[in-house]
């Protein structure tokens, strides 16, 4: 047999081998694998069903200041109907004014189904924000109420309405 042919066999044989241990390897991560803990950089709970994600306050843009914006995406994977009731800054006097969207006018959270919380066109939530208390860059405690589950309470970066927050601004709500 000519050389060639031998190296080319010997190359097949070889690339049949390597290629499923290549791809099955990975398989071998398992459930455990460090891609799966890799975590959003807004905080989440759980709460009864409810899970609370994406949650950021956001103020005008950088050195603007002025009202905040609540953010939030609330998913109900629990099996009774709850509803927001309330969102509160531990500093501030007042709740948030919320005004539903459209699609959601009693802020009821179906089985199954979610409410988005700022953005054109989805639930709006602003708190008056007297003397510019809170500023890009801070932390706060913030509370949501529901009416089925409780409250829940939990620290939310506070950001400027820029970037992938251009459109989530008190003005925009």
């Amino acid at each position: 047999m000519p050389h060639s042919r031998r190296f080319r066999l010997a190359l097949a044989a070889a690339l049949l081998v390597a290629a499923p241990t290549t791809v099955l390897s990975g398989c071998g991560a398992g459930p455990d694998a460090e891609t799966l803990q890799i975590r959003p950089d807004t905080p989440e709970t759980a709460l009864g069903g409810l899970k609370l994600q994406n949650i950021a306050l956001v103020t005008g843009p950088v050195g603007e200041g002025g009202p905040l914006a609540v953010v939030a995406y609330v998913y109900n994977g629990g099996t009774e109907v709850d509803r927001l009731e309330r969102i509160s800054v531990n500093e501030l006097p007042l709740d948030a004014a919320i005004t539903p969207a459209p699609s959601t006018p009693e802020l009821r959270i179906l089985p199954g189904q979610a409410l988005q919380i700022g953005g054109e066109g989805n639930t709006a939530a602003v708190l008056p924000n007297a003397d510019n208390i809170i500023k890009a860059g801070d932390t706060r405690l913030v509370t949501f109420g529901f009416a089925r589950s409780g409250e829940v309470t939990l620290w939310v970066p506070v950001v400027p309405a820029t970037g992938s927050y251009a459109g989530y601004g008190p003005a925009a709500a």
